[in-house]
This record gives structure tokens, sequence and C-alpha cells, in this order.
């Protein structure tokens, strides 16, 4: 298999088949029969209203010794005879088809109208050349602003009951301390006022 390389130009390489003429009794299982000889398959996207079907294997080489094998005309599903060709694959939107070979299986985009942002999505059902990547999209990429999420404003935990009195007992004494300390200032006043009292030649209060 030899896909010719163009200067400028992204060459993604389509791993799915497509699958014409399968019999409508045709089971997902009689497809996963026929192919997986070939090698893994990735996905099986059966359609029995058109009599077709979409198989993806995993390896682009698994999918070119299947076409090469089924498509000489002698292979049954069901009661019919299959036919097989490459399918463009599904990561390569509507805005690229126009340059999809489907003789070759592949679709070679020139760099000017690749979209950075599209690049991960070609390897949908099929694979990226990366010989053919532009490599300042790389650095186009990396120097993309990340996006900063806002501060997420987290709530207090809640307190139980206990813990709430607990806290307010250690903030405010005691009220007995208080008057303990108010009963002391008063003798002591009392004290003083007696002690000037018989110092000027009063009597003594009974």
């Amino acid at each position: 298999m030899i896909v010719a390389i163009c200067p400028y130009v992204s060459t993604v390489c389509s791993t799915t088949l497509w699958v014409g003429q399968v019999d409508k009794k045709a089971t997902q299982q009689d497809l996963t029969n026929l192919f997986e000889e070939f090698g893994q398959i990735e996905s099986i996207n059966m359609i029995p209203p058109r009599g077709c079907a979409y198989v993806c294997m995993v390896h682009r080489q698994d999918a070119f010794r299947a076409l090469q094998k089924l498509s000489s005309g002698s292979y049954k599903i069901g009661s019919k005879v299959i036919k097989i060709a490459w399918a463009l694959n599904k990561g390569v939107k509507t805005e690229y088809k126009q340059f999809w070979d489907v003789d070759l299986g592949v679709t070679y985009i020139p760099w000017e109208k690749v979209k950075v942002d599209d690049l991960e999505g070609f390897a949908e059902g099929g694979m990226i050349d990366q010989e053919t990547v532009n490599t300042e999209w790389e650095t186009v990429k990396s120097s993309e602003p990340v996006k900063e999420t806002a501060p997420t404003t987290q709530s207090p935990a809640p307190v139980d009951k206990e813990t709430v009195v607990t806290t307010q007992a250690e903030a405010f004494p005691p009220p007995v301390a208080m008057l303990q300390v108010s009963t002391w200032c008063v003798c002591y006043g009392m004290c003083c006022f007696t002690f000037l009292f018989i110092k000027l030649g009063g009597n003594c209060p009974k």
C-alpha cells in the first residue's frame, strides 16, 4: 500500500470500510466472522434498510488487506455477494470531503484549510500521518491561553449545637466569677470608708 505524500498537505488515512449489498437478514456476528481474520475490529455499524454496513478496523494495514481480498467479488454474507470500498472516516468533517480520494482511502487536506482544533478528531475512524502534520500547529496549540476556572466559594462546614455552646463558654467568663469580683469590690470600699471615718473621730457604725 503506497500513499502519496504531497508537500504542505496533511494526510488522513481511513481505517473504515464500506460494505454494500449486505443481506438484510445478516447479523453483526456475520460481519465479525468475515473481517476478524484480517485483524482487530474497532466497530461495526450496520444499516439494514440500505443493505450496507461500515466496518472500522483498528489498523490501516488490516483494513487494506481486507479490502484487497474481499473485493474479488466472490465473498457472500447470506445469499448476496458483497461489495467493498474505502469509506470516509467519521473524524473528517463535511467541509473536508472535497479532499477525499475514495480509491486510496485518503483525505489530503491543504495546510491552509486545516483548523487546528480539528486535528485530534481526524483520527476517529482513521489515522493521521504524523509526517504530514505542520510542526507549527503544536506551537499554536501550546500557546493558547488556558481558561481559568472561577474559584468556587465553599460554604462553611456545618457546626453542631454542642460545638457552639462550648465556644460561647470559652469566650465569655461565667457570671458567677463576675459576681465574686463585684462583692469583693463592695466589701473593700466599705472597709476603706470605715477606716477614714474612725480616723476622723467618728464612731464606728454598729
